[in-house]
Parts: structure tokens; C-alpha cells; sequence
């Protein structure tokens, strides 16, 4: 894979730096589009195993979700509660008057 043309497509540098840039670090040497992939996939594996931003934000959510879920349940149980009481029903032996 050449990763020199992913470096001329940056923003546009003062002349001078990028020629000393380009100068202080040498070519980019070719590497076989085989072996770049396979590569970027173990560091994309290793990533996501090892992220710390991965797992607290999964802590995160897990929390708001549970958190969310309490509160609509004491939402829920607030609003059955407040409803206006009916009227009893006819109970057996009453005549109503």
C-alpha cells in the first residue's frame, strides 16, 4: 500500500516545512497490501478489547438505562396512585338509597 499519496493530500504546509519534513523522515517505504491489513486489524482488535473509553462509556450507558428505567417505573406507580377513586359498586344486600 503507498501511503506517500495520503500524505500529499494534507493541508497546505509552508514549502520549506514540507520539504524538511519530507527530508528528515525519508520515503515511505512500500508495504504489501496484505500485511497493512492485517495489521490495522489486530490493533483495531487489541482497541476494542482494551479501550478505556470503550468501557466506561458501556458502564455509562448500562447506568443511564437502569437509572431511566427506575424512573419512569416511580413515574408510572405516581400517576396510578394520584388517579380519582370510583365509586364503590353495588355491594350484595344494598339497595343503593
Amino acid at each position: 500500500m503507498n501511503h506517500s499519496e495520503d500524505f500529499d493530500e494534507l493541508p497546505e504546509l509552508p514549502s520549506g516545512l514540507a520539504s524538511e519534513l519530507k527530508s528528515r523522515y525519508g520515503p515511505v517505504p512500500e508495504v504489501p497490501e496484505a500485511i497493512d491489513r492485517a495489521i490495522l486489524s489486530d490493533v483495531r482488535r487489541h482497541l476494542l478489547q482494551t479501550s478505556p473509553v470503550r468501557i466506561g462509556s458501556n458502564r455509562k450507558w448500562r447506568i443511564a438505562g437502569i437509572s431511566s428505567t427506575v424512573a419512569a417505573a416511580c413515574l408510572l406507580l405516581f400517576v396510578l396512585n394520584r388517579q380519582q377513586p370510583q365509586p364503590p359498586s353495588n355491594i350484595a344486600g344494598d339497595s343503593g338509597s
